[in-house]
């Protein structure tokens, strides 16, 4: 049930379907949540990852998310947001060189989870469900109670 954290780097890799679906949804910063728990939602195959990125030496690593694709790669649609309007600021700044530690949430759990339209944290919460599950000896985590709607567009 529980494996290692996982660090990662993004590589920037040009998928039709990530570029697809950033011009049909236009992801914003500092929504790294919804983000990538819709694109995960909508996209089989790819895996949804809870955690800290650190964007450079020097500054302290932030509570992020963020998905990989079934081929390893790191997609992080809000920190390249984030990278448009820095530059737009006029300051130069590449986020390619991001270092990503966190764990994988399970598909099933934030599918169902999404129905609520809670786009929050949620790997602390899965995993302590699980605790929870194995301690009580419930088959299955209780289901999840409805959150934080996103507001409307």
């Amino acid at each position: 049930m529980f494996k290692r954290s996982t660090a990662v780097t993004p590589v920037r890799f040009p998928y039709a379907v990530t570029k697809q679906w950033k011009k049909k949804n236009k992801p914003k910063a500092k929504d790294c949540f919804y983000n990538s728990q819709v694109f995960c939602t909508e996209q089989s195959g790819t895996r949804y990852f809870e955690g800290y990125v650190l964007v450079q030496k020097g500054i302290l690593p932030s509570e992020h998310c963020w998905v990989v694709m079934q081929d390893g790669r790191v997609v992080d649609f809000t920190l390249e947001v984030a990278e448009v309007i820095v530059a737009e600021m006029g300051h130069a700044v590449d986020l390619r060189g991001a270092l990503y530690v966190g764990v994988e949430v399970p598909r099933a759990f934030f599918v169902e989870l999404g129905k609520t339209d809670c786009y929050e944290p949620i790997a602390e919460w899965f995993y302590a469900e699980q605790i929870k599950a194995i301690v009580h000896g419930w088959k299955e985590p209780k289901p999840p109670a409805p959150g934080r709607k996103r507001p409307a567009k």
